[in-house]
């Protein structure tokens, strides 16, 4: 099964990044060349995601080789934790979770083929789950899924919510007053990691003076990227969102794990339970939110494998007969049969499938840009997306790699200053502007820069060469 993931993510090797996985790459990067988290490089997201692809880089060289590690790392992780949590119905329904996982793991449109925050979150998720049901009342265990849950929350803060549910299914059943020492043992152990290791991250960017720089991208700016909590968990009810197009694929196995529910709830009351807890919690974490990207339903994969195996296990002991293992083989061809015509697709193929022309248009952009500069010249582009400086590859000259932020929110107006004197100090050779989500603001440069054109007939891009630059130069002698 590992050398089928290895596989399956082989094949997307070369396919252009979303600007997610770009920017985590890119500031690991910068990460390792010394420049520092929120008060240089600037993101919304908390550290977990930039110290993972920061790692990493130690051991993979920077590039596609090290986002191809990434998704594979996570995938077997997760495959392991799957195995794990399904192997509590012993070991058969163990290898049919596997099977399962490794059929969908890497699927498309959920766009599981690239290492997403999700992927890392499902490791850490799966892992916790399996520790929390195996304890009973081992500290060591109990503490572990603590751990786990706490290391989810770094990757997105609300990853927290299933661990939480899971030990409030917990708490219902040590019922009575002479169990209060198990109810106290429960919340210790799955809560105190996480209020210890985030303790130790704030007191980390008290102490180095970042902390300002910390709370305003991950607090007070996720607080306007989300909204109004209540309002998206409402949006989240809607068929739409709940049950998407994108997750059809999973339906004959999710009508396996329903039957199997039904028939057995009685005899596996508590298994089910805390299943449906920590499921409620996987559906708080993708809806809070509210922007519903495809990659978030990646959340769903590994708890469908595990209650696929359960399933398909308790089938067998309730009829007497095969026919469990009959239907978990018919989910599993049918899975392999949707997933197979991925493995087609070209590379633009497979990013035209996953979004929209975006991706493909920045890679081809990126190398012709690639051709232009020279080696020692710097490139900057002031839009959301990131991939260029992977693509290219080129470091970026300001810490805000991506410029939304700049413009809308509650840190508009500082993160616009840091960006203007960021520019104003490392003057870029080449800036490049989207002049559709930021019309004309290539003018503020035009003191120091003379608007080239490129592209003649492209309206989106903007394309600036600083004045008495070598790159000036030789635009002048081509004409």
């Amino acid at each position: 099964m590992i050398f089928v993931i290895a596989a399956q993510r082989w094949h997307s090797y070369s396919e252009p990044l979303e600007r997610d996985i770009a920017t985590y790459a890119v500031m690991g990067h910068e990460m390792n060349r010394g420049r520092h988290l929120y008060s240089d490089l600037w993101d919304n997201k908390p550290p977990g995601i930039h110290v993972t692809n920061w790692l990493m880089e130690k051991i993979v060289p920077y590039g596609p080789s090290e986002v191809y590690a990434l998704g594979v790392l996570a995938a077997v992780l997760t495959l392991a934790g799957v195995y794990a949590a399904g192997s509590l119905f012993g070991s058969a329904a163990g290898l049919w979770a596997a099977l399962f996982w490794t059929a969908f793991c890497s699927d498309a449109l959920l766009q599981a083929n690239q290492p997403n925050v999700e992927v890392f979150i499902n490791v850490f998720l799966t892992a916790g789950f399996f520790f929390t049901l195996s304890a009973g009342m081992r500290m060591d265990r109990l503490v572990g899924a603590g751990v786990c849950f706490a290391l989810a929350s770094f990757y997105k803060p609300q990853a927290v919510l299933p661990g939480v549910l899971l030990l409030l299914a917990l708490l219902f059943f040590q019922k009575g007053k002479e169990r209060w020492k198990e109810r106290v043992k429960l919340s210790l152990g799955l809560l105190f990691p996480s209020v210890l290791l985030w303790s130790g991250v704030f007191l980390c960017f008290k102490w180095t003076g970042q902390w300002d720089d910390f709370y305003g991208a991950v607090v007070l700016f996720n607080r306007y990227y989300v909204g109004d909590v209540a309002a998206n968990l409402m949006e989240g009810l809607r068929g739409e969102w709940l049950f998407p197009r994108c997750t059809w694929f999973l339906a004959p196995l999710l009508l396996v794990i329903a039957s199997a529910v039904f028939l057995t709830y009685r005899t596996y009351t508590k298994f089910w339970l805390l299943l449906a807890a920590f499921s409620a919690g996987i559906f708080l974490l993708i809806a809070m939110p509210a922007h519903f990207f495809n990659h978030y339903y990646q959340l769903w994969l590994p708890m469908t494998a595990v209650a696929g195996g359960w399933s398909i296990v308790l089938w067998n002991e309730k009829f007497k007969n095969k026919i469990g293992h009959i239907s978990g083989a018919i989910c599993l061809f049918l899975l392999v049969l949707y997933e197979a015509p991925n493995y087609s697709l070209n590379m633009e193929q497979l990013s035209l499938k996953k979004y929209d022309a975006s991706f493909v248009i920045t890679y081809r952009l990126a190398d012709r840009i690639r051709g232009l500069l020279k080696p020692q010249e710097t490139f900057f582009y002031l839009g959301d997306d990131t991939t260029f400086y992977f693509a290219l590859p080129a470091r970026p000259p300001s810490g805000m790699v991506y410029a939304l932020p700049a413009f809308y929110g509650p840190l508009a107006p500082t993160l616009q200053s840091r960006l203007l004197r960021d520019l104003a100090r490392t003057q870029p050779d080449l800036l490049m502007l989207d002049n559709l989500q930021f019309p004309d603001y290539y003018r503020h440069f035009l003191n120091r820069y003379v608007v080239w054109k490129l592209m003649p007939d492209n309206r989106q891009f903007v394309f600036l060469i600083r004045r008495g630059s070598e790159l000036e130069k030789r635009t002048k002698r081509s004409r």
